[in-house]
């Protein structure tokens, strides 16, 4: 596939989809399979990697997107100051990575799922490195209230190759994006599964813990037949400050059952009397650990 070559007709359009998004450029691969380095128009700033586009070929010779086409999914999050920007769009599923290392955060996984729940892309949860001796059984068991949400959950290693199977088998005919902490193997796990891509692999620092960012734009692969990975930069928090009290219940599923059984129509399951949410965590029939992070997370707003 040649990359990067201008088409050889000008002033036409062109349908395509966003490969990877650089300040006001994007490559776009077009319907030939070949891709094009193109200009963007101000008033495109939200464009992200799966977006489909129309791009034009001018006069000068340099190609520029002229629409983004409407989107069928889209994952979001807030950035400081710029406020609620696109993620990847056009999904089938999000992948969130976890790890013990840097460091497993539940309440970072609830994000990224509220996140999940309220743009109604369906979450698979990976947790990679799990042939580490640190991943023993009380790390397990503080998975089990997610798997018995019904939330798919993959326990993956690059290194003895476990799981990897699976998420071949949930990769295969889907659009996916892979989302999570810096340092928890994005990268790795793409190099496992597109060896050719040759992504960069993040490495922990000695000194913080945290991840450093290897990923700095995020990037579409092709996978399979009729797969797609998006590659997103690794962050080290998922802030919900975009979402209203209200809504945080919706991407909570279980709170969301219950909720409908609650005295107050604007209940949110803090103080209020007759409150069916926290009957049912006295009753353990919701996670007492997801419900303190909900009540965290109303707390950030």
């Amino acid at each position: 596939m040649s990359k990067n070559k201008q088409p050889k007709q000008l002033n036409q359009q062109h349908n395509g989809f966003v490969i990877s998004r650089f300040g006001q450029e994007a490559d776009i691969e077009l319907e030939s399979g070949e891709q094009i380095r193109c200009h963007l128009r101000r008033k495109l700033e939200n464009l992200v990697c799966g977006d489909n586009v129309i791009c034009e070929t001018q006069d000068n010779g340099k190609s520029v997107v002229v629409q983004i086409l409407p989107r069928r999914s889209v994952l979001e999050r807030p950035i400081r100051y710029q406020g609620l920007k696109a993620v990847a769009a056009n999904l089938d599923q999000i992948c969130i990575v976890v790890s013990i290392e840097p460091d497993f955060s539940e309440l970072i996984l609830d994000k990224y799922l509220v996140a999940s729940e309220l743009a109604e892309i369906p979450p698979i949860i990976i947790f990679n490195k799990s042939d580490l001796e640190a991943v023993n059984d009380e790390i397990k068991a503080r998975l089990n209230c997610y798997q018995e949400l019904g939330y798919p959950l993959v326990w993956s290693s690059v290194k003895s190759g476990d799981g990897m199977n699976q998420i071949t088998q949930k990769l295969n005919d889907h659009s996916s994006v892979f989302v999570g902490q810096s340092g928890v193997g994005k990268s790795s796990l793409i190099n496992y599964l597109l060896p050719e891509v040759e992504a960069e692999v993040s490495i922990i620092s000695d000194n913080s813990g945290l991840g450093t960012h290897t990923t700095t734009a995020s990037r579409l692969y092709h996978f399979g037949e009729n797969g797609r990975i998006i590659d997103s930069p690794g962050i080290r928090d998922f802030s919900m400050e975009h979402v209203s009290k209200e809504r945080l219940a919706f991407g909570y599923i279980e709170i969301h059952k219950y909720s409908g059984s609650c005295k107050y129509r604007n209940c949110i399951h803090t103080k209020e009397p007759n409150c069916a949410v926290k009957r049912a965590v006295e009753e353990k029939n919701i996670d007492a650990g997801r419900y303190q992070r909900y009540l965290k997370i109303l707390a950030e707003e």
